[in-house]
């Protein structure tokens, strides 16, 4: 295993303040858009939810109650599990994402504008990456709770 390079974090840090300024110009906090982002990829129910997002099932109720009483994401039972609520993405939830992603894209778009084109493709391929090992990670470890 390498170790993260103090810059990592930092840069990481940085990058996630932009997105929440930005966010909150859609007004939604970063969790939230995590929430509606995973939510738009598949109808899930709390704890897929929590697992995925790396929260407890009593914060996502939270974050969804908060995104209902917006109307952004609907509550409903699961056709094979009555017992399992399950949560979707609404038409104004959907105009939400979208007007977020637009947003945090602008924010992030004006950090790469600075960089050339190799480096683009250099921090596309670091993301996937990145990506990739959050992935494996959260599979063998499990949900983090918070």
């Amino acid at each position: 295993m390498t170790s993260a390079p103090p810059a990592m974090p930092r840069t990481l840090s940085w990058l996630a303040r932009r997105l929440e300024r930005a966010l909150a110009d859609a007004e939604l906090s970063l969790t939230e858009y995590r929430l509606l982002s995973v939510i738009a990829d598949a109808s899930a129910g709390s704890s897929a939810l929590a697992g995925r997002l790396a929260v407890s099932k009593p914060r996502v109720t939270a974050l969804a109650d908060r995104l209902a009483s917006h109307g952004y994401l609907e509550r409903h039972h699961s056709p094979d599990d009555r017992r399992r609520v399950e949560h979707s993405l609404t038409t104004s939830g959907r105009a939400a994402l979208d007007k977020a992603d637009t947003t945090a894209a602008g924010s992030i778009e004006r950090v790469v504008s600075e960089l050339t084109a190799k480096e683009v493709a250099v921090v596309e391929e670091a993301f996937a990456l990145l990506s990739r090992a959050l992935t494996t990670s959260r599979n063998k470890k499990g949900p983090i709770q918070q």
